[in-house]
């Protein structure tokens, strides 16, 4: 009898262990329209991003957050049309994505990829990164990574593990043939589980480790020569927490956790200057459209903002821009005589920028 209960208490003991261990799932990454607000936190002396363990509580209560930021994830379709065309939600694209995310401007050195996005795929199977898009010298270019990058697989488990390895080219110039190229690999571990607590609160928490070994190169056509760098190893130490979209707290390293190179965490507003959580721009429509002879751009803010308003064509080149100043919150008016921009019939692009948001809207011109 006492042996049987001996049993008992082990066999409950496991079956709370993994009642108590989350699962992440599809549902619980991030969904178009949603919108986090971040905080950027210090480093502080005794940080150990690589603890971790089973049924682990991971203090982080005493970060401090440097400044604040606001993440929205798009659909591909309000992103630049130019871009978006390539990572269309169809089942016959290679590189679909249902997700797309602002990207951070990379200065090359040569050049810079600006306004960027990153596109994604989250499916019930895992949540890729087909590729990004980015605006090199005034063109937009799709990058495409082969194979895609996985972040997650589902479910998403303790002790699971998974790699990916995959490349990329840009061309950065387009015009004398100079190209960066990207090896990159990247293995996950769910290396933990347990409670965090952050500023923002506690929570029941899988952890996931990702190694990334990146080389990159850049190679000039013209002189048939190549440049390689040398590898760099990071680590990125994610939280994740079900329901809650975007890590809850990520820490990013160099080899061997020599030094902290990111710490990003869920938060609520503290710092002024970020209260704008919810769009600048609430929306934005253009009538008729096809298009002949005149267009009416309709857009609401939610509040007092300069406004940039530019047409485009599909390979990137402007056409007009106009500056308003100091816009009124509510209902704003547009109305433009296409007549006096000479243009044939086919696809552009709206994009119009309010404060640091950009949001664009595909245009038929129909004569």
């Amino acid at each position: 009898m006492k042996k049987q209960f001996i049993l008992f208490i082990i066999f409950l003991s496991l079956t709370i262990q993994v009642i108590a261990q989350d699962t992440i799932r599809s549902h619980d990454l991030p969904n178009a329209g949603n919108i986090f607000v971040l905080s950027i936190g210090t480093t502080f002396n005794g940080i150990q991003p690589s603890e971790t363990g089973a049924n682990f509580n991971w203090d982080y209560s005493n970060l401090e957050r440097s400044s604040q930021r606001i993440d929205t994830m798009f659909t591909p379709t309000t992103t630049n049309p130019a871009l978006s065309f390539f990572f269309i939600d169809n089942f016959l694209n290679t590189n679909r994505a249902n997700l797309a995310s602002r990207g951070q401007n990379l200065n090359l050195g040569i050049t810079g990829l600006n306004d960027i996005f990153n596109y994604y795929y989250n499916s019930s199977s895992d949540y890729t990164q087909p590729g990004l898009g980015a605006v090199i010298n005034s063109i937009p270019v799709p990058v495409f990574y082969t194979p895609h990058d996985v972040l997650y697989k589902f479910p998403l488990k303790y002790n699971d593990e998974d790699s990916v390895s995959y490349e990329y080219q840009v061309d950065l110039t387009s015009t004398i043939g100079i190209y960066y190229h990207v090896n990159r690999s990247r293995h996950n571990e769910v290396d933990g589980w347990g409670t965090l607590t952050t500023p923002y609160g506690s929570f029941s928490v899988l952890r996931v480790k990702s190694t990334l070994i990146e080389l990159d190169s850049i190679y000039i056509s013209s002189l048939n020569q190549g440049i390689k760098l040398p590898a760099v190893t990071t680590f990125e130490f994610k939280w994740l927490g079900a329901g809650f979209g975007l890590p809850l707290l990520q820490i990013n390293t160099t080899a061997n956790d020599t030094s902290v190179t990111q710490i990003l965490y869920q938060d609520s507003i503290h710092l002024t200057g970020i209260s704008n959580i919810f769009p600048i721009i609430r929306e934005l429509l253009i009538f008729p459209n096809p298009a002949a002879e005149k267009i009416i751009i309709r857009y609401s803010l939610q509040e007092k903002s300069d406004v940039e308003i530019n047409l485009f064509s599909m390979d990137g080149k402007q056409i007009f821009s106009f500056m308003e100043l100091s816009q009124s919150i509510g209902v704003n008016i547009r109305v433009i005589d296409l007549k006096n921009y000479n243009l044939a019939d086919g696809n552009y692009f709206i994009k119009l920028q309010a404060g640091n948001l950009v949001q664009t809207r595909a245009l038929q011109i129909s004569k």
